[in-house]
């Protein structure tokens, strides 16, 4: 009888041990992460979203650089890595705002599937000492995005290389996102081209 109760706590003990490491999958190289969830309620209709780019705005002191007292370990954050709810499995992501000294971090992610009826994970991760600049603009945002513009007075252009011309009488603002542009409406207006099958058009 010893014997048989030996066996079946072994057996416990053989399950719970794969178990913890499924639950402890880790991104190799990094030392830091936080969990993510994207509520079901934010999200929109009545069927999941394929690879949706989701707007990521997070403040928390470990996100500082190491400078700050926080852990990530670059200045300009290349050390930040978005995976899926399976801890490794590494999402595009495009960073548009890190400040190094409050860890405020603006990234939109495109996420594989977005669940309408259940709550979605992701995993953000930071501290690695070596790791290079990562993030993917282009495939963050798919080819049903003509433009992506954030609106500051660089233009960044997250989507298409082409020259964004501006004639805006414009200043860097605080809005709901991470900036935005001041106009004058009777002279403001932006120009730019694009060329598709070897014709170009103005815009």
């Amino acid at each position: 009888m010893p014997s048989m109760r030996f066996r079946f706590l072994l057996i416990i003990f053989l399950l719970s041990g794969l178990f913890a490491r499924v639950d402890g999958q880790w991104l190799n190289g990094w030392t830091h992460r936080v969990q993510i969830t994207i509520a079901n309620s934010q999200v929109s209709g009545s069927s999941n979203l394929s690879n949706f780019p989701v707007l990521i705005d997070i403040s928390d002191g470990d996100l500082r650089n190491v400078i700050n007292g926080g852990m990530v370990e670059n200045l300009n954050g290349d050390d930040f890595r978005f995976t899926a709810a399976d801890a490794t499995t590494l999402l595009d992501f495009e960073i548009e705002n890190y400040d190094e000294s409050t860890g405020t971090l603006i990234a939109w992610v495109r996420v594989p599937v977005l669940d309408y009826d259940d709550d979605t994970d992701l995993f953000l991760y930071f501290g690695n000492s070596s790791a290079s600049d990562y993030p993917n603009p282009e495939n963050t945002w798919n080819s049903n995005y003509v433009g992506v513009w954030h609106l500051h007075n660089d233009f960044d252009d997250a989507k298409l290389s082409q020259e964004l011309f501006d004639y805006l009488e414009a200043g860097d603002l605080v809005r709901l996102i991470d900036g935005s542009i001041v106009t004058d409406p009777n002279v403001a207006y932006q120009s730019t081209t694009q060329t598709v099958g070897g014709v170009t058009q103005a815009y």
